[in-house]
């Protein structure tokens, strides 16, 4: 019997936790700058069912500089250990490789000699369907922020990140974040970065206006919800929305 696998989202944001380490002695990060992404996920990663991921980040100079996974994802109350999945780790500054070793089981400690531009690179297994996690297909890829995402521990949420996606040409990319040049996007801070999750690859996808702002449906595999169903869906969403929109007195996402 053959199983059909349906992966549906509607792309908004809702509020986070605030950022914390569960250990008993708090680690702090050396202060870094300039913070961007770099996501890769085309059809040859798609075989390997990874999504390649590079940080890069500005230093003022030595010290360590400590990066973490957070154990939790936005709508999923539960803790979670999503640095089990990352592979192949590595750190450069500039053409020189940096040394680097595990704080605690989803913290790096890269070891910093000098001012400068500084990467860390992985690879991310992208297997488990869950809407926690990341999940990939031979031509789609669903994935959090917080799957992806290192953050510098003890130094706030309050950065600017910025997101580029390198995939095929003729694949789409769906997110809740602010798009400011192709295949580029950007949050105003940590909380916001991971809380709009990305769709990368073959789907379809529509939109409707509620209250004044756009909602996004998409879903995979293309074809496997009729135009029919996408409709009925985004008709009651925008039914749904003022009314609630009236109780909270916002509507929590940019058109």
């Amino acid at each position: 019997m053959k199983i059909q696998v349906f992966v549906v989202y509607l792309l908004v944001t809702t509020g986070l936790p605030a950022l914390a380490q569960t250990s008993e002695t708090r680690l702090v990060s050396a202060p870094i700058s300039d913070i961007r992404y770099d996501v890769t996920f085309d059809s040859a990663s798609a075989l390997e069912r990874n999504i390649g991921v590079a940080m890069s980040f500005t230093t003022r100079g030595a010290g360590d500089v400590l990066l973490s996974l957070p154990a939790w994802t936005p709508g999923e109350y539960e803790i979670d250990n999503f640095a089990r999945y990352v592979m192949d780790f590595a750190a450069t500054n500039g053409s020189t490789p940096i040394s680097w070793d595990k704080a605690d089981q989803d913290t790096w400690r890269v070891r910093t000699t000098r001012p400068g531009t500084v990467r860390v690179s992985f690879n991310y297994r992208a297997m488990r369907l869950d809407n926690a996690n990341a999940w990939s297909k031979p031509d789609f890829a669903f994935f959090n922020g917080t799957n992806l995402f290192l953050y510098p521990e003890g130094q706030g949420a309050d950065f600017i990140g910025t997101v580029v996606v390198h995939t095929a040409p003729s694949w789409r990319i769906a997110t809740g974040m602010t798009q400011n040049a192709a295949n580029t996007f950007t949050a105003s801070s940590y909380h916001d970065l991971v809380d709009m999750p990305f769709f990368v690859g073959r789907f379809d996808i529509d939109s409707a206006q509620a209250g004044g702002k756009v909602m996004r449906f998409a879903s995979y595999p293309v074809g496997s919800v009729p135009n029919s169903g996408r409709r009925m869906v985004l008709d009651q969403l925008a039914k749904m929305v003022p009314p609630e929109a009236a109780v909270f007195g916002e509507i929590p996402w940019n058109s």
